[in-house]
């Protein structure tokens, strides 16, 4: 029997005769098959192989011949420098015959280091300040870097020392101060800016704006009454910005509010409308008080002649004598600054007349009496527009209030609310009061009138309803055609039936014929009591709005008028 042919040997070593004398044709055909497939299996690898070594091929060479250039650029460079350094001639140098003259030298340069370390840091730490928002801090680290500056490119004339004599160029040996100068200056702006905006928010301390308008005022150089302007202004925005979002989330709070429950508005509803009245009213008091408590903080006098804190805190920064009152943050000099920054041990090493900078000051920042005149001047003229702002707001906010009650029990909260207003003068809040009063009488006349109004359109609109059914001689007519009759006819008992069916309703039909012989006895047919009805219903709202007006605070509301009418 002939051997099978194995598929997976290697047919490498079979000879053609032997394949074809021992094994079938289909057998002859797979391994015909196999060595077709194995010869374009590695056909393909072939072509991948070289490709791959072609393209290597090509990367190689490009790279030998940039090495290639670059070789030649280096020597070409390295020639230069041979010829420039065999043409230089030498420095002149100082003999130094003592020591004391080397020491010095040393000192220069640790100088000189400190010097370039404040100057490289600066940026940093400026950012770190604005950051945090110590505008003050920035504004002294900016005028200590420019001192540091100039005192690098000996612009200044009074100094000591001259890099010159330790045979340093700096402008031309160390070209980086001017750049880095170059990127610190920009701060400027910036710090400014930010001090400026940061004015707007109410939420900050008495000490924290002191600092921020010190900055504007050590920075800008401007003028104190300058200062006390641009935080009104900025206060201005402050209070106009609340009074706007207010009036904005107002609308669609009320919006909301009216579009619920069927165009009625729930006793629930009526509650958060006038909290929310109350609140808009606290805000902008309160942006007030806190403008104006700050701005006498900061720059008016106390009763017993003490200085306001603007001016303690330039009396710190021209004698460096702290008073008791006087905030931390205000008692900033350029050795406290020095070290509170990371390398603070690192800027020892700077001259006494860096370490003891302090910022100019004109004579007339410290005069009290002319920012004292300025103040009350600058300060009223501003809460008067405040004022008129507030009240262009309260009267579109007092606009939602429907009824005499909700007036006055907002008239009571806000008055609350004036009487604990802290850094407001007693005149101010009587002002105040009588803005908010005038708009409480003029919102309660209006409520007045809506209500007359209201019950003069729904007695017309009845009475008008009862003429035309008469003259129509309708069926809901008849018994008001006929008084005596209606008058004196029994109205019919209310069925067993209609008691037992359904216990909630037991008391229903009995109600209905109490009522129905409470209108006989009256002598009032349906149509009469329809109108009559319309006019009880208003009278015992304008009873509600009149004890209101008459009593403020009382509750108690007495039983509704009755109107007798003639039969």
């Amino acid at each position: 029997m002939e051997p099978v042919l194995d598929p997976t040997r290697n047919p490498g070593g079979i000879d053609p005769d032997e394949l074809f004398a021992r094994h079938t044709v289909s057998e002859v055909r797979k391994v015909q098959q196999r060595l077709r497939v194995n010869a374009e299996a590695k056909q393909e690898e072939l072509r991948l192989m070289v490709g791959e070594r072609y393209r290597d091929l090509l990367q190689a060479s490009s790279s030998i011949i940039s090495m290639a250039a670059s070789s030649r650029r280096v020597l070409q460079a390295l020639d230069e420098m041979r010829d420039i350094v065999g043409s230089a001639k030498p420095p002149r140098m100082t003999r130094r015959t003592h020591a004391g003259e080397e020491d010095k030298h040393i000192q220069a340069l640790q100088s000189l280091s400190a010097h370039l370390k404040l100057l490289l840091d600066a940026p940093e730490h400026l950012w770190r300040f604005m950051e945090h928002r110590m505008y003050l801090k920035a504004a002294w680290l900016f005028l200590t870097a420019r001192v540091v500056h100039r005192t690098l490119l000996q612009e200044d004339e009074d100094m000591d020392q001259s890099w010159n004599d330790y045979g340093i160029d700096v402008s031309e040996q160390i070209p980086l101060v001017q750049r880095q100068w170059d990127t610190v200056s920009q701060f400027r702006s910036q710090i400014t800016h930010k001090a400026t905006l940061s004015l707007r928010e109410h939420s900050t301390s008495s000490a924290e704006i002191c600092a921020t308008l010190l900055t504007l005022h050590i920075l800008e150089s401007r003028p104190l009454g300058e200062t006390l302007s641009i935080f009104l202004a900025q206060r201005s925005k402050t209070l106009s910005v609340t009074l706007s979002s207010v009036q904005s989330e107002s609308a669609n709070g009320h919006a909301n509010i009216a579009s619920s429950e069927y165009g009625k508005t729930s006793s629930r509803a009526r509650k958060a409308i006038l909290r929310e009245v109350k609140r808009n009213l606290q805000v902008a008091l309160d942006s007030i008080s806190h403008t104006l408590r700050a701005a006498r903080d900061i720059f008016a006098d106390g009763a017993s002649g003490k200085a306001g804190m603007m001016q303690q805190a330039l009396q710190y920064i021209q004698e460096e004598q702290a008073s008791p009152s006087l905030p931390s943050d205000l008692q900033m000099t350029t050795q406290t600054l020095l070290n509170s920054l990371p390398s603070s041990a690192h800027f020892t090493l700077l001259p006494d007349t860096i370490r003891s900078y302090k910022p100019y000051i004109g004579a007339a920042s410290a005069s009290p009496s002319v920012a004292q005149d300025l103040l009350q001047q600058k300060l009223g003229n501003w809460f008067s527009r405040s004022l008129e702002a507030v009240q262009a707001a309260a009267s579109r906010w007092l606009s939602s209030l429907e009824t005499v009650k909700e007036v006055w029990d907002l008239r009571a909260s806000s008055f609350a609310i004036t009487s604990k207003l802290d850094g407001v003068e007693s005149y101010e809040k009587s002002r105040i009061r009588s803005m908010l009063d005038a708009l409480y009488q003029q919102q309660t006349v209006s409520v007045w009138r809506k209500a007359l109004s209201s019950a003069e359109m729904s007695f017309q609109e009845r009475l008008t309803a009862a003429l035309r059914a008469l003259q129509s001689h309708s069926n809901e007519s008849t018994s008001d055609a006929q008084p005596v009759d209606y008058l004196f006819h029994a109205l019919p008992l209310p069925s067993i039936s209609q008691t037992t069916i359904n216990a909630s309703l037991t008391d229903a039909p009995f109600k209905r014929y109490k009522a129905g012989l409470h209108r006989q006895l009256h002598g009032r047919t349906p149509l009469l009591h329809d109108v009559l009805s319309a006019i009880e219903e208003s009278s015992h709202s304008l009873e509600e709005h009149l004890v209101y007006s008459l009593h403020g605070y009382e509750t108690h509301i007495s039983p509704t008028l009755q109107v007798s009418v003639p039969a």
